[in-house]
């Protein structure tokens, strides 16, 4: 049995709302047919189905000054990383959104660029060779700081 929401013109513009139990009946040769929808419970009005907040919850109360801390804590988020790199390494926006998918080998990226100073050859680099050398090895995820030396060969 399912249980669906449906409505019914009862007169005029009134709509009729309802909770039903839709009943499907297996027959012997395997395949169900639709039986009888049931009534369940009647709404008085359609806003009795809408989500409503709960009374015995108190309102916070969040002080704007310990939200802005908190932002300013925050990580850079990847929407964010993958923008500056557009404009601070000159790469296009599908190499930007290979490198940003992963924290790590954004970070790796990164710490590329700083030992060659070539953005778009880092890049290529990054997203050819060292991709495909971590499918080869089944790693998931590169960890700049500990892995860098195996790429400075």
């Amino acid at each position: 049995m399912c249980s669906a929401r449906w409505n019914m013109k009862s007169s005029g513009s009134n709509i009729l709302w309802k909770t039903a139990a839709l009943l499907f009946r297996k027959h012997a040769c395997g395949t169900t047919r639709k039986g009888a929808t049931n009534s369940m419970r009647s709404k008085e009005e359609a806003h009795d189905y809408r989500y409503f907040p709960d009374p015995d919850l108190v309102p916070i109360l969040v002080d704007e000054t310990w939200v802005e801390k908190i932002r300013k804590e925050l990580p850079e988020l990847p929407l964010t990383k993958r923008e500056r790199f557009i404009k601070d390494y000159q790469i296009p926006a599908y190499d930007a959104g290979v490198l940003t998918a992963d924290k790590a080998l954004a970070n790796y990226y990164e710490e590329v660029v700083k030992l060659c100073a070539k953005p778009k050859a880092a890049s290529n680099w990054v997203m050819g060779d060292v991709m495909r050398f971590l499918n080869e090895e089944n790693v998931i995820s590169v960890n700049a700081p500990s892995r860098l030396n195996l790429w400075r060969t």
